[in-house]
C-alpha cells in the first residue's frame, strides 16, 4: 500500500513512526531536515495518513470475496 506515496510522504511517515523503539524526532526536526516548517510536515502526513486510509478502505474485506470451497 506505500507505494500509492510519494518519496517523501514516504519519508516523512517513517520518520515520524518509526518501526524501531527510537524516539521520533519532533516535527520541528524533519521540517529541518527537508527545509520546510513543521507545520508542512504536519500537513505532509496529514495527507499521507489519509491516503493510506484511503487505501486500506478499499482493499476487499474478508467477507466480501468467497473463499475457494464457496466458489466450487
Amino acid at each position: 500500500v506505500l507505494h500509492i506515496l510519494d518519496e517523501r510522504e514516504r519519508a516523512i511517515l517513517s520518520l515520524r513512526f518509526p518501526l524501531t523503539d527510537e524516539t521520533p524526532p519532533t516535527l520541528e526536526q524533519i521540517g529541518k531536515k527537508f527545509k520546510v516548517t513543521r507545520e508542512r510536515i504536519r500537513q505532509i502526513q496529514n495527507v499521507a495518513l489519509k491516503k493510506l486510509r484511503a487505501a486500506l478502505e478499499a482493499l476487499p474485506q474478508d467477507g466480501d470475496q468467497p473463499s475457494r470451497d464457496d466458489s466450487e
